[in-house]
């Protein structure tokens, strides 16, 4: 298909759809045709169920080398899933299976119902949109839909031909009637048809089949060493299944004069994200002009060792798993070719990567009640770097999405928080659960999932105790080389003796650790205990989970008692400045008359709180708590700009009306914001605009940007084009989010976000997709406002 010169216009309004964009493709008016670069994109099914398992598979096409980036938009614009990230791709059929559920992962739940659109983009080198398509299908899970034709079990035997094994044989079954195409392929391009199986001539029932290939093309010539693809496609009036196999041909000379007991340290199997390098040993009996040592898989060779006029001696390389630029190699088998002038001599490797495994995870409070305040943290640890996602389900249903695909690191700690909402409402008493989710971060087809319930449930006092309520830890993960004291807090309704111990493990039974008070007479009110990590002993504790329990006995001998845990041990990330992920440099000042959960955070965040709570950007909560580290949803975001911007905006009171959102309180407290980010053009909403969602919670760059364009609005201040920022993450993303790169610019350039440090790589980040909290929110507006873009 023959198409104009492009232009890519990405729109992106922070608070409405911040992870899809509104495309539209223009000529500049210039008529000037170009070369074709997606030539098609095609679909098996129009109707994906993910309830009966019935996917559809996706084909491009591609007749010139570009950047392919492939992805699924919602019926409300959000990007869903992606198909293939933004890479260098050389022409040929491309195919992907879309399962239309939660991440594109089998087993996992099912989108919503509706019109999805598959969207293809070409880029060049240069970043610039050169071609696209789309193809719209339905997601139903609700109508019956014919069961598709399936391809199961296809199996090479043996995967790899050589001068003893000449011949290898394709299996696989068959679920129902229809045509069969098998073929052999090298990258793209077909090299082998096989007689009746050309997917036109016959009809095959259910049943298990084998065709042999004998490692040559149609012409009847042995084919070259590399690696192959086994195609097997069915289709019927139902629809088609396409499985694919990978064949390794290695028949080329194994033996050599010049090169001697070529080995590969791991032999078989090689992890590059976890194992060692890979050590490829091997003799030199004579002088050469040249030696070189490259690795190849289909059409893709990397250089890795090459020397000219090579010495006879024992050769030793290592090789990380990384290409020319640095990235990743893709999983398969790989073969590893010493070639010596005219000898050459392989092996081949298998390249694995593991499935992320969450080797701990746990909730802090088995059961909070929500309508006091009380929150509940999943606290987790993996075994691996990955990406995770975790949100929050009851029953089948899903609430909240709480962290959206993060990178963490292996053998850390990680927190989320979850206060027991659902869209900013609270939800009933029940059993819900935390489900993360983690995929490897260069596949993400290897990917596992783990869930944790937690319960909400009403708070009821006994008669005649003492109350305990609004207990936690602060921080919840105790790093004792950097924390100088874990603080413990508690309310209680009325006076009463309070015993507090640490127990190790989940279970706050059995021998205690430490007891920090022992029916200490306490007022009633909230109370903060710290502790410094030591047993009773005066030793520290071991990295672990531990648990404590608080117990009131009231004057009357009534008792109650609440328990809890948290985490001694290394805390996730490392951070530069002071970020509010880390308390850093503790001070015991009173911030904003906050008391109980700001006494060791730094001397600016504790600034920031005070000018904060001050100009009446924020307030704290009744328990005398500011919870710098909670996350900030979309109503709050409305208030805290709108207060930082007062004195420049006109606020428009409250009429009654839901401004159009189905999903909103017309007397909730926020309504005056809402109305007033409606007039100003600020407020945009989800599903055609009928939903305002003020319940969930925005992450760094939406934040960032929705205050930059305050400040663009209401001051004198105009936000700049940045060519170049110091964030890595950020120039990686680049053009694919471009949206936020002007404004990560502004971040960079005043220091609004304290960064992330990575000293193995001296790279810094700015984790545009971390949520923000309340403490780095106050943070990022006190710094606008020294920087007089407040005013």
């Amino acid at each position: 298909m023959m198409k104009k010169v492009f232009s890519l216009l990405i729109a992106v309004s922070v608070l409405s759809t911040s992870t899809a964009s509104a495309v539209g493709i223009t000529d500049g008016g210039t008529g000037v045709p170009v070369v074709d670069y997606i030539t098609s994109i095609s679909v098996s099914s129009e109707t994906v169920n993910p309830a009966q398992n019935l996917s559809t598979n996706v084909s491009v096409s591609m007749v010139n080398t570009a950047s392919l980036y492939v992805f699924v938009i919602s019926p409300d614009y959000e990007v869903v899933g992606t198909l293939k990230a933004n890479a260098i791709t050389t022409p040929g059929t491309y195919n992907f299976v879309w399962l239309g559920t939660v991440g594109n992962v089998a087993g996992a739940n099912s989108l919503a119902n509706g019109e999805y659109t598959i969207r293809a983009f070409a880029y060049d080198t240069n970043g610039n949109v050169v071609d696209y398509d789309y193809k719209k299908i339905t997601l139903n899970n609700e109508s019956v839909v014919p069961v598709n034709v399936d391809v199961s079990n296809l199996v090479v035997t043996p995967s790899t031909i050589t001068n003893d094994t000449p011949n290898s044989a394709i299996n696989f079954d068959l679920n129902m009637t229809a045509l069969l195409k098998v073929e052999i392929l090298r990258d793209s391009t077909v090299i082998r048809t096989f007689p009746n199986y050309t997917g036109t001539e016959v009809t095959y029932n259910a049943g298990s089949y084998t065709i042999v290939w004998d490692g040559r093309n149609n012409a009847g010539n042995f084919v070259a060493d590399g690696n192959y693809t086994a195609r097997v496609v069915a289709s019927n009036s139902v629809g088609s299944d396409t499985e694919t196999k990978t064949i390794v041909v290695n028949k080329e000379v194994q033996s050599s004069s010049i090169i001697k007991n070529l080995t590969l340290y791991p032999s078989s199997s090689w992890d590059p994200n976890n194992d060692y390098d890979l050590e490829i040993d091997f003799d030199l009996t004579e002088r050469v002009d040249n030696l070189r040592i490259i690795a190849r898989k289909g059409s893709k060779t990397i250089e890795i060792y090459e020397e000219d006029y090579a010495r006879i001696t024992g050769y030793s390389e290592k090789w990380d798993g990384r290409d020319e630029d640095g990235e990743d190699i893709e999983t398969g088998t790989w073969e590893i070719i010493v070639i010596a002038d005219s000898d050459r001599l392989s092996k081949t490797i298998n390249v694995v990567r593991e499935v992320p495994e969450i080797s701990e995870a746990f909730v802090t409070k088995t059961s909070f009640d929500n309508e006091i305040g009380e929150v509940s943290n999943l606290v987790f640890k993996l075994n691996t770097d990955a990406e995770v996602t975790v949100e929050i389900y009851r029953g089948s249903k899903r609430l909240e999405r709480l962290l959206d695909e993060e990178e963490v690191d292996k053998n850390r700690w990680y927190s989320v928080e979850w206060d027991g909402t659902e869209r900013g409402d609270e939800v009933s008493e029940g059993t819900y659960e935390f489900k993360i989710t983690a995929r490897n971060l260069n596949d993400r087809r290897l990917v596992s999932s783990k869930t944790v319930s937690v319960s909400v449930k009403e708070d009821t006092a006994v008669k005649n105790a003492s109350n305990l309520t609004n207990d936690y830890t602060s921080p919840i993960v105790f790093d004792s080389k950097n924390d100088e004291y874990l603080s413990i807090r508690y309310c209680m309704d009325d006076d009463a003796e309070v015993y507090l111990a640490i127990y190790r493990g989940l279970s706050s039974s059995g021998t205690t650790q430490a007891v920090l008070l022992d029916y200490v007479s306490q007022k009633q009110g909230c109370h903060e205990v710290k502790w410094n990590g030591e047993d009773d002993k005066g030793k520290l504790l071991k990295d672990n989970i531990y648990s404590y329990k608080i117990i009131t006995k009231s004057s009357d001998g009534k008792r109650d008692t609440e328990t809890g845990r948290f985490v001694v041990g290394k805390l996730s990330g490392t951070s530069t400045g002071t970020d509010p992920v880390k308390p850093v440099d503790p001070t015991p000042v009173s911030c904003g008359n906050h008391y109980y959960d700001v006494t060791n955070v730094s001397p600016e965040l504790c600034q920031a709180i005070t000018w904060a709570t001050n100009e009446g950007i924020f307030s704290g909560y009744s328990d005398g708590s500011f919870r710098p580290y909670q996350n900030i949803n979309r109503a709050e975001t409305l208030k805290v700009i709108f207060e930082a911007f007062r004195t420049k905006v006109t606020m428009l009171p409250a009429n009654g009306s839901t401004l159009g959102f189905r999903d909103i309180d017309p007397n909730a407290w926020y309504m005056t914001y809402a109305r007033t980010a409606k007039f100003y053009g600020m407020l945009h909403g989800y599903v055609n605009e009928t939903e305002a969602r003020f319940g969930n919670n925005i992450n760094r760059v939406e934040f960032l940007k929705f205050a930059l364009e305050a400040s663009d609005a209401f001051t004198s201040y105009e936000v700049p084009g940045h060519t170049t920022t110091r964030f890595a993450d950020v120039e990686e993303a680049f053009p694919v989010n471009v949206w936020y790169y002007d404004y990560a610019g502004v971040a960079d350039t005043y220091n609004l976000f304290n960064t992330y440090f990575d000293a193995e790589s001296g790279k810094v980040f700015l984790r545009p997709a971390q949520m923000v909290q309340r403490g780095e929110v106050a943070l990022l507006l006190y710094r606008m406002y020294l920087n007089g873009l407040t005013q």
